[in-house]
């Protein structure tokens, strides 16, 4: 199931190692994974909930209390109009996939009632973390490094999970334990996963049928009857190439910029350069008394990236040899699935400086905001930050175009001076008079494949993505 991206209780991502920029460490966490083709179901209906009552209040000129609104958004996906929703696609789906054999409408309402009371008594004792502190832990990096061999160790963890098989099976080499090394967010409340899992695991055919139910929903609701868009439209199409073809998107993307692709490089460099001048003579007169310049030095060091089309090329050329369309919708869909995965966990032994890695991984050309990646003290910017909002066009002052491109690039500059920075061991430490709290309108957090989409949707968001 993690191999076809689809992972319910917790999910094994990559990372850069903060004691080591230029090695990937695993990630473990929590799921933040979303579907690639299309949104969840109760979220869409209760939404929609919100919308209507946002609309409503809009007419009669009323109070619209958000925190009100946002418990009831909770109950609807819970309980109520979101949750019965759900029953029925779950109820469709049995239906027209014939997944309880020579049935009636008795006996399969009576058997898909009882699945879906044993996933709620399975799933709903598993207490995730709000979005906001979800956001927050991956915000400011709160992990705890441990070795493959330590997680093992941890009590419970190994009782019915093999980690150095899933490792190694996943990763594609003999894993070593003790030098398989991991970020593991929320250690707690994966112990506590782990431990409900041990628990109820008496019953290993019932899990089975609840996660192979789990799964034929999300297949149900993404291959066969999508919600709010027709399946092979242009939206449809466009949301899964951007989602699980990134080399391909970019490629093309890169390709229609044509010859705006050189002097788009050379005016983002510009920016770079005056932005990184301006930001040192401002360190320099605030921080004069500053051991050895230690902000300086790391600013000199830090540097801002821009993709090329030839970059583009080159993954695109490695990538194509892994694709295998047959025309046979479910099964190209499976396939792009599986490759999307298995390109992830094949950067593993790649080190994360390499163009190919970093622009094909960490953020897309064609993306409108830039990232800082805190290990390697490098951001990135893309070309898609020449388009509107940032950049306007021949039609106003240039004056307002570079201004728009160079408050991102200094946006991205200052994440090498803010709170979550101080903490990581690699590189020039800096004073602590030095440091702000992070920014709370941007996550440069380095997480890969987590969802290539956006963060612009209320569910829990892939955290290098959060704006």
């Amino acid at each position: 199931m993690m191999k076809m991206h689809f992972t319910p209780l917790f999910d094994l991502t990559l990372d850069v190692d903060g004691d080591d920029p230029d090695s990937f460490v695993l990630r473990l966490s929590l799921p933040t994974f979303t579907s690639p083709f299309g949104e969840n179901l109760p979220h869409t209906v209760c939404v929609g909930e919100y919308h209507s009552e946002l609309a409503a209040a809009k007419q009669r000129g009323g109070v619209f209390n958000l925190d009100e609104q946002y418990d009831k958004y909770n109950e609807c996906v819970r309980k109520g109009k979101g949750s019965n929703t759900r029953y029925m696609k779950m109820k469709e789906m049995v239906k027209n996939m014939d997944l309880i054999g020579n049935h009636t409408e008795v006996n399969m309402t009576q058997r898909l009632n009882q699945v879906i009371i044993d996933l709620d008594f399975f799933i709903r004792p598993i207490e995730f973390p709000e979005k906001s502190t979800f956001r927050l832990h991956n915000l400011e990096k709160k992990y705890d490094t441990m070795s493959l061999d330590e997680l093992m160790a941890l009590e419970g963890f190994s009782e019915n999970i093999d980690w150095h098989k899933l490792v190694s099976d996943l990763l594609g080499i003999s894993a070593d334990p003790k030098t398989i090394k991991l970020q593991v967010y929320f250690k707690d409340r994966l112990q506590r996963i782990i431990e409900h899992v041990n628990e109820n695991i008496y019953d290993a055919s019932n899990i089975h049928a609840m996660f192979m139910m789990l799964w034929s929903e999300q297949l149900y609701n993404d291959f066969v009857d999508p919600l709010g868009v027709a399946m092979g439209s242009p939206d449809y199409c466009l949301r899964i190439v951007k989602n699980l073809m990134h080399d391909f998107s970019s490629y093309l993307y890169l390709e229609a910029l044509g010859p705006s692709l050189d002097e788009y490089q050379q005016q983002i460099n510009t920016m770079v350069r005056l932005t990184k001048k301006t930001a040192e003579e401002q360190l320099l007169r605030a921080h004069p008394s500053s051991p050895s310049n230690l902000l300086v030095e790391k600013l000199r060091k830090m540097t801002g990236e821009t993709m090329d089309l030839q970059t583009s090329r080159n993954v695109l050329a490695q990538s194509m040899m892994g694709v295998n369309i047959t025309g046979n919708f479910i099964e190209d869909c499976r396939t792009l699935l599986l490759r999307y995965r298995s390109h992830l966990y094949s950067m593993y032994t790649r080190g994360p400086s390499n163009p190919e890695v970093m622009w094909s991984q960490f953020l897309q050309p064609y993306k409108s905001y830039g990232t800082y990646v805190y290990a390697m003290n490098k951001f990135l910017i893309p070309y898609g930050a020449m388009a509107p909002p940032l950049f306007y066009g021949d039609d106003v002052p240039h004056y307002i175009n570079f201004a728009g491109i160079g408050h991102m690039i200094a946006h991205e500059l200052m994440h090498s001076f803010d709170g979550t920075e101080k903490k990581q061991k690699n590189g020039t430490q800096l004073p602590c008079d030095s440091t702000t709290t992070p920014s709370p309108c941007h996550s440069s957090h380095t997480t890969l494949f987590c969802d290539s989409s956006t963060y612009h949707q209320p569910s829990i968001p892939p955290p290098h993505h959060l704006q």
